[in-house]
């Protein structure tokens, strides 16, 4: 990981200032490279890192079983909790 001065960022300070209420995509040649985000969004997705229900991400096929548990309903308890808990942040009821 890399550490930037605040001093080094003033020529980049519509970035930083973008950057604290949305994401903000850096591209190269026309494609995503680089995302800035702001510390909380950061803290925030380092937590969610490891899957709640269990999945070993570091297996290649751990998507296919995902896909598989979700369409047979095995995990629909935590599906309409992940729901209910995205439309309480968007503020809009289930």
């Amino acid at each position: 990981m890399t550490t930037l001065r605040f001093r080094d960022l003033r020529r980049l300070a519509a970035v930083y200032k973008e950057a604290r209420s949305a994401p903000v995509f850096c591209e190269r040649h026309g494609k995503p490279r680089v995302v800035v985000v702001a510390v909380e969004e950061y803290a925030r997705l380092k937590l969610r890192r490891d899957d709640p229900l269990g999945y070993d991400m570091t297996d290649p096929t751990w998507m296919m079983k995902m896909v598989h548990d979700a369409l047979s309903g095995k995990n629909q308890i935590y599906v309409d909790a992940e729901l209910a808990a995205v439309a309480k942040r968007l503020r809009k009821p289930r």
